[in-house]
C-alpha cells in the first residue's frame, strides 16, 4: 500500500489536503488559527480522518500540521493501518515557497521520520536518516494550498511530504463546477495531477482553498472530503 501523501503504488492508496470558513463548537482558537477536519473515504467506505490547523504568523509565514488516520477492515479483520504527523512551514505572498518540513509516517509497518529546510542551494531534505539537496520551488503533496500560478498547465516539481521523495509531475486546470463542501454550495476549480502512477484530481475554492481530492488505484476509489472547519 502507500503513502496517504505520496506517489508510491499500493492496493487501496490515499492522499489528503483542505477549505472553507464554517464556524463551530466552542472551543477557542486565535484569530489567524484555523483547524480544518476532513472524512476519508475508500470506496464510498469511511477509512479515516485527517485533521488540519493552519496558524498566519505576522512573520508572513503560513504553518500547517496536520495529523491522518487510515484504518482499512475486512471481514472486521484490520488489513490496513496508516498513521501520519506532519508540519510545513511556507513564505506567505509572492514568493509562495516552502521553509521547511519534518513529519514521521507509519505505512503499514514502513516507517519513515523526513525533516527538510532550506539554504541557499534549495531544500535540505533527510529521510531516515540520509540526506541530500534538491530544488526550492516544490509543491507538496498534501496539497492543502494551491500550487503557484507559474505552475499552472505546467510542469511541477513535487515532494512527497511524508516519504521525502520528489517528483516530476504536470498540473492541468479542468475547468469550474459546483460542490457540496461542509453542506455549503461552492463554485470550485478543478486540477489534475499526472505524472505519477495514477491521476489526483484536486478542488480549490475561490480562495484557492482545496476542499476535495480524489483518485483510483488499482480499481479501488479514494476520496477526501471536507466534514467541518473552525476559528
Amino acid at each position: 500500500m502507500c503513502s496517504l501523501f505520496g506517489w508510491r503504488p499500493s492496493v487501496v492508496g490515499g492522499c489528503l489536503a483542505a477549505l472553507l470558513i464554517v464556524t463551530q463548537g466552542s472551543h477557542a482558537f486565535a484569530a489567524d488559527t484555523e483547524v480544518r477536519e476532513f472524512a476519508v473515504t475508500i470506496d464510498d467506505k469511511e477509512s479515516g480522518r485527517y485533521r488540519m490547523t493552519i496558524e498566519r504568523r505576522d512573520d508572513g509565514t503560513v504553518s500547517m500540521a496536520g495529523q491522518a488516520v487510515v484504518v482499512v477492515k475486512k471481514l472486521g479483520f484490520t488489513v490496513y493501518k496508516y498513521t501520519y504527523s506532519g508540519t510545513e512551514v511556507w513564505k506567505d505572498g509572492k514568493e509562495d515557497r516552502l521553509l521547511g518540513l519534518n513529519s514521521t509516517s507509519n505505512d503499514n509497518g514502513t516507517k519513515f521520520d523526513v525533516n527538510i529546510a532550506s539554504d541557499a542551494n534549495g531544500l535540505r531534505v533527510r529521510v531516515n536518516g540520509q540526506g541530500r539537496v534538491i530544488r526550492g520551488d516544490v509543491w507538496t503533496t498534501t496539497y492543502w494550498r494551491m500550487a503557484h500560478a507559474r505552475f499552472h498547465n505546467q510542469n511541477v516539481p513535487l515532494l512527497d511530504a511524508d516519504t521525502g521523495k520528489d517528483y516530476s509531475g504536470r498540473l492541468d486546470y479542468l475547468g469550474t463546477s459546483q460542490l457540496t463542501v461542509a453542506g455549503q454550495n461552492l463554485h470550485c476549480h478543478r486540477f489534475r495531477i499526472t505524472g505519477g502512477p495514477y491521476p489526483v484530481d484536486l478542488w480549490y475554492d475561490t480562495h484557492h482553498r482545496l476542499v476535495r481530492q480524489e483518485f483510483t488505484e488499482d480499481g479501488h476509489r479514494t476520496v477526501l472530503n471536507l466534514a467541518s472547519i473552525r476559528r
